[in-house]
């Protein structure tokens, strides 16, 4: 297995060297359908595109007094920010051989007398995969194949919209006040889907553990709430 291992690395390091961006790109304004379609759908690459909104009549409608509520985006897409700005870290498909998961059973915080709340496992939900590594603060010696990743760092600003490729890892954090709209379409089930497919199973190949949660012989952690 030790030569697969090599392999999942090589085709990672290929796929940065050929084709995947150092930093994500900038558009100065929202490209022609096809030309999007051509140079970032197509070849599964991010990217932002400023002032991608700005003709919006609701705009002027969005002041502090629409904005009281407490909203909760869906999976995404394309992100674009009103105000505020959201920071994103993105991790390609082509890294998963380094991002660790784990197997978790769900679990809900529930308040106790004392106001306080406490993260309770749910017995009889099924497990669900998960991938325990903070990006922001990775830890290296718990899980060292992610030294190979090679994750982006963007800021999306107000009138900006991010173009997020499917399949696709990300973390995103946000600013005070961020208030943003998302639109999320369906990906094409093509080819590739396909090698991702074959990627994922071979990162949960027999033997391949240290693929699954990062490192040799790790215990599979049993249930969020241990």
């Amino acid at each position: 297995m030790d030569a697969v291992q090599e392999r999942l690395t090589e085709f990672s390091q290929e796929a940065h060297e050929l084709y995947l961006n150092t930093s994500v790109p900038y558009l100065d304004g929202p490209p022609e359908p096809l030309d999007f379609y051509r140079d970032w759908i197509g070849p599964n690459k991010p990217c932002i595109i400023r002032n991608a909104f700005s003709h919006w009549p609701a705009l002027a409608r969005w002041t502090p007094d629409y904005l009281r509520l407490v909203h909760k985006d869906p999976y995404e897409n394309l992100y674009c920010v009103i105000s505020g700005e959201k920071h994103f870290i993105l991790l390609p498909p082509t890294d998963r051989p380094f991002i660790p998961y784990g197997v978790y059973r769900p679990a809900v915080y529930l308040e106790q007398d004392s106001g306080e709340f406490k993260v309770v496992g749910t017995e009889d939900s099924q497990k669900v995969p998960w991938i325990p590594l903070d990006p922001l603060e990775p830890d290296l010696e718990q899980y060292p194949q992610y030294r190979w990743a090679q994750p982006l760092r963007c800021s999306v600003k107000a009138g900006e919209m991010l173009y997020l490729p499917s399949l696709w890892f990300h973390h995103v954090q946000q600013s005070h006040g961020c208030t943003a709209v998302n639109f999320w379409y369906d990906m094409e089930y093509d080819i590739k889907y396909n090698y991702f497919q074959l990627l994922e199973s071979l990162c949960e190949a027999p033997g391949r553990h240290e693929f699954r949660n990062g490192v040799r012989n790790q215990r599979r952690t049993e249930s969020a709430s241990e």
